[in-house]
């Protein structure tokens, strides 16, 4: 109920960081690196679990999960410093 009219979360709701811009706003590229990097990955997925040495659907988790934890470490590492 509190996103809903009268809310208390009813205006940040509508709020975007997009607003009253358009959509070659420099924003809007950070969205473009975000979707083509999931895109490559998701397109990729199935060639990277064929060429994994001793594949198995187990072993496939262990590597993307290690893949997001280093690439997050690096994400985070770079916001700080």
């Amino acid at each position: 109920k509190s996103y809903e009219f009268g809310g208390k979360f009813f205006n940040a709701s509508l709020e975007t960081k997009f607003s009253g811009g358009s959509a070659l706003n420099p924003l809007s590229l950070i969205l473009v690196s975000m979707l083509s990097t999931s895109f490559i990955a998701h397109y990729n997925a199935p060639k990277y679990l064929s060429e994994l040495k001793n594949n198995s659907i187990e072993r496939f988790n262990l590597v993307v999960g290690a893949s997001f934890f280093i690439s997050a470490l690096l994400f985070v590492v770079m916001m700080v410093f």
